[in-house]
């Protein structure tokens, strides 16, 4: 599900600013890939991470421009930031490769956020000028949008703490299960083969060496 939070006002209807928010999973031995138009200027801002129960930390990604110019390479983070300013009008090529992995999917978490820095200092010096008329109130709630904006980037770096901690606790649960099952199984044949070997020592033959009846 992508999910698009765009910051749009009467005084600027350019959107000075674009953050998208994205989560997939990339199956084993599969790529995915996702295009991002830029324009000129246009700082381009990538944070991903990735969780799996995979102990490799094989995940490879790659962004392109459509010029064929590698922007960025990674082939063992699997948590990493990334950004770029656009020199000309283009398109971002973003893959994410799982193709090192045979059984364990990854699942990959990612934040893109796009503005042009000239674009939004005009953007608040212009809702500063708006709002003088309203005094310290408004002085206050520029504050709080400014301070929304920037929340926005912590709040994913709080989700990643805590997906990691979960898939982390889920993993632990999986190996306690799997180890608590090897003991049962462990215990158990060793109970059952000390039965066995109790009930042979009981065990007597009807006859003697020389076939007649014991008494």
């Amino acid at each position: 599900m992508i999910e698009h939070h765009q910051y749009v006002d009467p005084v600027d209807r350019q959107e000075p600013w674009i953050s998208v928010s994205l989560k997939i999973v990339v199956e084993p031995g599969k790529e995915e890939c996702f295009f991002q138009r830029v324009r000129t200027g246009m700082k381009f801002d990538l944070g991903y991470y990735a969780t799996s129960q995979d102990v490799n930390t094989n995940l490879r990604v790659i962004i392109r421009s459509d010029r064929g110019e590698r922007l960025y390479e990674s082939y063992e983070e699997l948590a990493d930031h990334f950004n770029t300013v656009a020199h000309y009008d283009g398109l971002f090529t973003i893959c994410f490769s799982n193709q090192a992995s045979r059984h364990y999917a990854k699942k990959v978490s990612m934040a893109i956020d796009m503005y042009e820095e000239t674009k939004v200092r005009e953007y608040f010096r212009l809702k500063e000028e708006k709002e003088v008329l309203f005094g310290n109130a408004s002085e206050s709630l520029m504050r709080t949008w400014k301070h929304l904006w920037r929340a926005s980037r912590e709040q994913f770096i709080l989700r990643q703490t805590t997906q990691r901690d979960e898939e982390f606790m889920a993993n632990n649960a999986d190996y306690i299960l799997y180890w608590s099952v090897a003991q049962a199984i462990i215990i158990i044949s060793a109970g059952v083969g000390q039965v066995l070997a109790l009930r042979s020592l009981f065990n007597v033959k009807a006859l003697t060496p020389t076939q007649k009846p014991r008494c």
